[in-house]
């Protein structure tokens, strides 16, 4: 389901400090709506230009989304798979090319790779499914 102006209204009642979109931005208005309510964004970008876009447009990380991310990377400038790199390249390439937080993401599976990721200059790692499910188990 998009994000849209009724699932706003559910979110602005309870004011989480962080919001996650996926596949690009939210709609000028909502991302204006959400930012006024001091709520942080984040959103994944598949290359160096997604990064870009999401930096320019007022996202407050980008979440780096290397091609071992799967079939749900949130891929949105172009859909051309040749495009698209492993994450340790992409963080890299993110890191270098904007000033807001980076987040690696993507093939992510055991504390090494966590390492790994944060060892990039990345500030943080988000574990694959089953790593944080071990982690919350």
């Amino acid at each position: 389901m998009p994000f849209n102006e009724p699932a706003a209204d559910v979110l602005g009642a309870f004011k989480p400090p962080v919001v996650s979109v996926h596949f690009g931005l939210l709609p000028k208005a909502l991302m204006t709506r959400v930012k006024s309510w001091g709520l942080k964004i984040l959103s994944s970008a598949t290359t160096r230009s997604e990064a870009l876009h999401l930096e320019a447009n007022g996202v407050d990380a980008v979440i780096a989304q290397g091609y071992e991310a799967g079939g749900h990377r949130g891929m949105f400038l172009s859909d051309d798979l040749n495009n698209q790199v492993g994450t340790f390249a992409l963080v890299r390439q993110i890191v270098n090319a904007v000033p807001i937080p980076v987040i690696a993401a993507g093939g992510i599976g055991d504390f090494t790779a966590m390492w790994a990721g944060q060892n990039l200059s990345a500030c943080k790692a988000m574990p694959a499914a089953a790593l944080t499910r071990s982690l919350v188990a």
